[in-house]
This record gives structure tokens, sequence and C-alpha cells, in this order.
């Protein structure tokens, strides 16, 4: 079986996410994703975080209807900090006979030196690069570009600061997330 890994702060999840990883599904034959919320991402300063247990939600109401695509609380469950060495290492004890890809953008890749036991990753991972709008290939240190498998997605201009900027002054987000999303958003007043 190959599994993807989607890890982020869904701080909310939308659209763009969305076609991220149904695009990666298909391009890399991928018979599952999970979305992987964590609970404080290591290399992220979040001010308007929302709570794990609300942006765990949100990606639960964002995947439904996606046989292909699951939600797993494994960072929120742990709390603290989220490293993607230790959700890897248990992804691989639950599915031994699976293997792993790890779904990151072009900027991740970028910081990858950053990240703890990144050789390791390397070593227990397929790494799948998303392109990101202000950000080049020729960024990217040469020794990690042998790992990258780029994907080609539609690049669409969504980022979850832009949403909170439109909640928090009353404009809309519709079409930017999935209905279930913005309801949840609602009728919780998150990012108010």
């Amino acid at each position: 079986m190959n599994i993807g890994l989607f890890g982020g702060s869904f701080n909310p999840p939308h659209n763009g996410h969305l076609l991220l990883a149904e695009t990666v599904r298909e391009q890399f034959n991928l018979s599952t994703i999970f979305f992987i919320p964590s609970y404080i991402p290591p290399h992220k300063q979040l001010e308007h975080l929302a709570p794990g247990k609300d942006r765990l939600a949100m990606v639960e109401c964002a995947i439904s209807g996606n046989r292909h695509f699951k939600c797993s609380d494994i960072e929120i469950r742990k709390r603290g900090t989220s490293y993607t060495i230790q959700t890897v290492t248990e992804f691989e004890q639950r599915y031994p006979n699976s293997e792993l890809f790890l779904i990151i953008g072009i900027d991740n890749l970028i910081d990858f030196k950053l990240w703890k036991l990144q050789e390791e990753l390397l070593t227990k991972t397929t790494l799948i690069v998303c392109e990101r709008p202000g950000f080049r290939r020729d960024d990217v240190p040469r020794d990690l570009l042998r790992y990258a498998n780029f994907v080609s997605v539609m690049l669409i201009g969504i980022s979850s600061s832009d949403i909170r900027l439109r909640v928090k002054t009353g404009k809309s987000i519709r079409y930017f997330v999935p209905e279930s999303v913005a309801e949840y958003i609602r009728s919780n007043r998150l990012y108010l």
C-alpha cells in the first residue's frame, strides 16, 4: 500500500489543500492520504492557531466524501511540538508493509536541513514536493534535489492566513473552503 502523509497546521484547511492532495494521490498512485494536523508546528510561529480539536474537526469536515483521504490525530493527541520523524516512525510501525510518501511544499524543502533527523526521514519516506508561488527550485540545496519528486499542481492563490483575515474582517470565505468547514468556523466563532 502506498500511503501519503500530508502534515500541516490546517488553520483552517482549504480547497487548495484538497486539490493538492487529490493531484498528488492520482499522480503517485497513492491508496490513502493521511491529513495530519500538527499540535505545535516546529518551524512556524502561529499567532492565531485554532485549538487542535477544532483543526482536527475542520479537516474531518473538509475530507468527508473522499474515501482516499483520512485524518490522523497522532500529533494532536501527543501534544507538544510536532516532529515529522516521530510521526513517520509511528506510521512505519502501524503500516509495516507500506511505502510512505511525505508531502511537503518547496518552502519546506528549502529549510529541510533545519528539520529534526532529516537524513533519517529521507531513508524512511519518498519526498513529494509541491511548488509554491515565490519559491524556486534554484533555492533548494543541490544535495536535496535528488530526493525531490516534484508534483505539478494547479496553483491556487488561497492561504490559511488570508482566510483567517477574511473571517476577522467579516468577508466571505465561500469557495475558499468547503461549506462544511465554513459552517464549522461560523458556529464555533473561530478566527474572530
